[in-house]
């Protein structure tokens, strides 16, 4: 895969018979470190491949250290992190991407794919693709398309582009298996990609095998396309694999399914999972859960803490369920209760505001009680608009139209 440096070497070696001991003066040198990775020395060919990229020759110089790469020499791939995490993040840190490297092989080369990507060497990256192929790394299909839509016009062709997809979904990475999909649904007459086909292969950071798994579960929900998998087994399998958003799909799905979770516990588990990632809809659920349980297992202080992350994140039910929890049990906060309920009604208020329709008959029967009619009407009269039967029953009730 190299590309041959015979001649460059064999000038090194010469220079180094001829001078003796003044030979050693150019081990160091650009000729002395091309000799000694020639030799295979480690510590020559990883120095000279900084030597290569130093003097602008990327493509030599990723080609000179793709072995050490692949063979988890740490100084190779504390440099490939340096790369490639700021673009495709491996870890939090380079640190934490080495040992993920050291630990996984697999990702070694992948990662040094997106380095080769990342300079435009196209060659290199369709030998390293190759290289992984080869060696079993089903992934490196998705990432032969990736390369064949990003490569100059003319290079490739659009049956090469269609013939790496077709081989990432039969090899069932989930990321050509949802590519596949794309393309059976886009009805499209002309040659180009769909929108949603030409950015997952052009993203970055790169569509990953659990974001797939995801828009595939996400297409089942609508009927769109089926699978062997169900729907649920689909999503336990994008959460296994890091998608942030499944969690709360499965949450979801075993709150309106109360059949397939007669516990409770499924649903509970991915509550808190979602939750604790900070998915707003989820605080807001399993606030809600708390709450429908006897006042001695309620975690009160929990709901509201629930309910505040939710409510910031501008989830508007959870502004209206803050409101009321703080108005009737004002206590749960260290302030005096004038100053909560005063928060309290802020809050429906700006939940009133965005429409909420709870809010707002919570608001007029909250100013009703406090002997403030005129003030409860309008919020009475949107909650009735905005479909609350309650709100137009209480209307007629105190001799208003209830339309």
């Amino acid at each position: 895969m190299k590309r041959s440096k015979l001649p460059r070497l064999l000038l090194a070696a010469a220079v180094l018979g001829v001078a003796g001991f003044g030979g050693l003066l150019v081990y160091g040198s650009s000729l002395g470190l091309g000799l000694r990775a020639q030799l295979g020395q480690t510590s020559g060919t990883f120095l000279h491949a900084l030597d290569l990229y130093e003097n602008g020759d990327a493509a030599d110089a990723l080609q000179t250290i793709e072995p050490l790469v692949a063979q988890g020499h740490g100084p190779s791939l504390n440099v490939i992190c340096g790369f490639v995490n700021g673009r495709e993040p491996v870890a939090a840190t380079e640190t934490e991407c080495v040992t993920i490297l050291e630990e996984q092989p697999l990702r070694r080369l992948d990662s040094l794919t997106e380095t080769a990507l990342w300079a435009q060497e196209w060659d290199v990256a369709a030998d390293i693709i190759d290289r992984r192929l080869a060696e079993g790394d089903i992934s490196a299909h998705f990432d032969k398309a990736r390369l064949i839509r990003a490569a100059p016009s003319g290079r490739y062709g659009g049956q090469d582009l269609l013939a790496a997809l077709q081989a990432s979904a039969a090899a069932q990475d989930p990321r050509g298996q949802y590519a596949a999909v794309l393309l059976a649904l886009d009805v499209s007459s002309n040659a180009s990609l769909s929108p949603v086909l030409a950015e997952i292969l052009d993203r970055q950071p790169k569509l990953r095998g659990a974001d797939a798994l995801f828009e595939l579960a996400k297409l089942m929900q609508t009927g769109a396309v089926s699978s062997d998998l169900k729907y649920v087994e689909v999503l336990r399998r994008a959460d296994a694999g890091g998608n942030p958003n499944a969690a709360r799909y499965l949450a979801q799905y075993f709150i309106a399914n109360p059949d397939q979770d007669p516990a409770g516990s499924e649903r509970l588990v991915w509550m808190t999972k979602a939750a604790s990632s900070g998915d707003p809809v989820a605080q807001y659920n399993l606030a809600v859960e708390f709450l429908s349980r006897p006042p001695e297992t309620q975690r009160l202080d929990e709901v509201v803490v629930l309910l505040d992350r939710s409510a910031t994140a501008g989830f508007v039910p959870a502004m209206n369920l803050l409101g009321t929890t703080l108005w009737q049990m004002p206590a749960l906060l260290p302030k005096p209760a004038e100053e909560v309920k005063a928060q309290a009604m802020g809050l429906m208020q700006a939940a009133a505001a965005k429409d909420d329709v709870n809010a707002n008959f919570n608001l007029g029967n909250i100013l009703l009680s406090q002997q403030s009619p005129e003030q409860s009407l309008p919020y009475l009269r949107k909650a009735a608009a905005l479909g609350s039967q309650p709100a137009r029953d209480l209307l007629v009730k105190l001799g208003h139209s209830g339309g």
